[in-house]
């Protein structure tokens, strides 16, 4: 299917010349910072930002409350049990605190065999997501004192309730939307804390944390870091690469203190001393020394970790992380490869069959709601995923659960999921996220009655969707018009000083019109790279770069007409030689 587009030049109004000059940088790189939003006064330190632009956690609600009471339990030497989630993010926040406590103890106490804290990650089947009663019980009686979750427990608030009445001590560090009761006559939502002895999430209204878009490993680091600095002589950043993994695999805004999270994190990744992870990447053909970047976060090491939790247990992960043997560590690693490949597998046939089904609509409905019951419920929010992608609607996939049914949900830009499914909470028995992905369940007796459920929110979350033809148009934001001849090897290299790039920090993208292509070549295993000769309307060739279904692209492109593009500037490194290339995004 052809997804409509529109495409918009940015259009932020300054002397780029002037601000260049001051600056010593290009024009050209002046106007990308100034489309996303860095006012001019603040691009020095933009593009100089570094660990010390890092934010003090204590101005987090409830963060020097909960280092407190932690500290204490420390101190008295108490069992404390983490309690994360089965992705890259809750994997990675729950080994960020879990060591943190155990490094702590050691240091307060003197004593390097000490161990006073274990992690406990939800089975996806068994358990569903983040924190349950069952898990609480399980805490109990195993004697652990305190538990504090990471990732998850914002929306926990019977669990919660339920660890209190047993007088256990009950921390929660989040980053998800704080759920609301209701909206309040004014307008304002009526929101709903988890009673626990404290609440580190910096999406609560009270919290006055500059940047709110942490992940839960972000929030793990920083409670990591003034712990450590506060009870350990160990580096503040012991952490820091483990929360810019979790970071780009949860998909999370790469603008502000993210973005330095990132930067600096992916550097100590590459160099990492834990010897899970090194096998790991390992595994993924990143060897020691080789940078590593937000792609390989998102779609080479992330994707092998979430693979453990979807296809078996998050625990694998978790023991990889923890291994001190090599041939262990690279058995672990190896397995969780081959989990990997099977999700790609089962992934592509759970797309087919949603397809399918959509398929057989008369009219695509605003959001598409899709039941594969026999689907692993654990790919539902992949398939969900790339149903977005492929219609541009949001797309909810239920799978068939122990107790009913199970969904993942995946936005567009003009639809708040959460919101959305807070419209309709009456029909769910939970659900939590935030407006571009979220999770939910219902229950259901039988397949007929889960079947029915499905029906019933399809109908509800589409009967007041508010959205119109309009919301269905992919809207693609160039930064500027670049005619071929301005573009250099100095020029991709400047252009990298905003990296990294992901979400709500795009790389910078230009136009050009009247471009011819010539002499094409699909290459690739997959033959899934078109390489060809692009011309614009002033007759300056350069390389350029496709990538998806070669034969496809060549034949699009290579029709003997002129073709509008959408283009970035990349520096190509073949032979120990380096040139500049464009690579194509879109074109019509």
């Amino acid at each position: 299917m052809s997804v409509a587009q529109e495409w918009l030049e940015i259009r932020k109004p300054g002397d780029y010349a002037q601000i260049g000059r001051e600056l010593g940088i290009s024009p050209v790189l002046a106007r990308v910072m100034a489309n996303r939003g860095v006012a001019v006064e603040e691009m020095e330190a933009y593009l100089n930002a570094d660990l010390g632009s890092l934010h003090d956690g204590r101005l987090m609600a409830d963060f020097a409350k909960l280092c407190s009471i932690l500290t204490e339990k420390i101190k008295e030497k108490k069992k404390i049990r983490v309690i994360g989630d089965y992705d890259v993010d809750g994997v990675c926040s729950s080994y960020i605190l879990k060591s943190l406590i155990n490094d702590c103890a050691k240091a307060v106490h003197n004593d390097d065999s000490l161990i006073i804290a274990d992690q406990r990650l939800p089975h996806r089947v068994k358990d569903d997501y983040g924190i349950n009663k069952r898990l609480i019980d399980e805490a109990l009686s195993d004697g652990v004192d305190t538990i504090i979750t990471c990732d998850n427990g914002i929306s926990a608030y019977d669990e919660c309730v339920y660890a209190k009445d047993n007088n256990m001590t009950y921390l929660v560090t989040d980053h998800h939307e704080i759920p609301y009761s209701g909206i309040l006559p004014d307008g304002k939502k009526e929101y709903l804390l988890p009673p626990a002895d404290a609440v580190v999430d910096p999406m609560r209204e009270d919290c006055e944390y500059p940047y709110k878009r942490l992940c839960g490993a972000g929030v793990a680091f920083k409670i990591s870091q003034y712990m450590l600095k506060s009870l350990t002589d160990l580096s503040e950043y012991r952490y820091l690469d483990m929360a810019a993994l979790a970071t780009v695999a949860d998909v999370m805004p790469l603008t502000g203190e993210n973005r330095i999270i990132v930067k600096e994190g992916l550097k100590l990744l590459t160099y990492t001393e834990n010897m899970g992870m090194r096998a790991l990447l390992d595994v993924c053909r990143l060897k020691e020394g080789s940078p590593i970047s937000v792609y390989h976060c998102g779609f080479v090491i992330g994707p092998r970790i979430n693979a453990a939790g979807r296809i078996d247990s998050a625990d694998t992960a978790a023991k990889l992380f923890d291994c001190d043997d090599p041939k262990e560590a690279v058995r672990i690693a190896n397995a969780m490869d081959e989990l990997n490949h099977q999700r790609v597998e089962l992934t592509k046939e759970g797309m087919n069959r949603a397809m399918g089904l959509l398929e057989n609509e008369e009219k695509l409905p605003d959001v598409l709601v899709v039941y594969l019951p026999d689907c692993h419920e654990s790919l539902a929010g992949l398939i969900a995923g790339r149903l977005k992608e492929e219609y541009y609607h949001p797309a909810v996939v239920f799978t068939r659960s122990r107790d009913g049914v199970k969904g993942s949900a995946r936005s567009i830009e003009a639809y708040h999921m959460y919101d959305s499914l807070n419209r309709i909470s009456h029909l769910l028995s939970k659900f939590g996220g935030h407006a571009m992905a979220a999770g939910m369940s219902m229950s259901a007796k039988d397949d007929e009655e889960a079947l029915l459920k499905v029906e019933e929110f399809k109908k509800a979350v589409n009967g007041d969707s508010g959205l119109c033809e309009d919301s269905f148009v992919k809207r693609i934001r160039f930064d500027a018009v670049l005619p071929f001849g301005a573009v250099s090897s100095d020029l991709a290299r400047e252009l990298e000083r905003p990296a990294p790039f992901g979400t709500d920090n795009p790389a910078p993208l230009f136009a050009r019109s009247g471009v011819s292509f010539s002499r094409g070549a699909v290459r690739g295993s997959s033959q899934n790279v078109y390489v060809a000769k692009a011309a614009d309307k002033d007759g300056v060739t350069l390389e350029a770069v496709a990538f998806g279904d070669g034969m496809k692209i060549r034949d699009e492109l290579e029709d003997g007409n002129e073709h509008s593009i959408i283009f970035r500037v990349e520096l190509n490194e073949y032979m120990g030689r380096e040139s500049v290339r464009i690579r194509l995004e879109t074109w019509r």
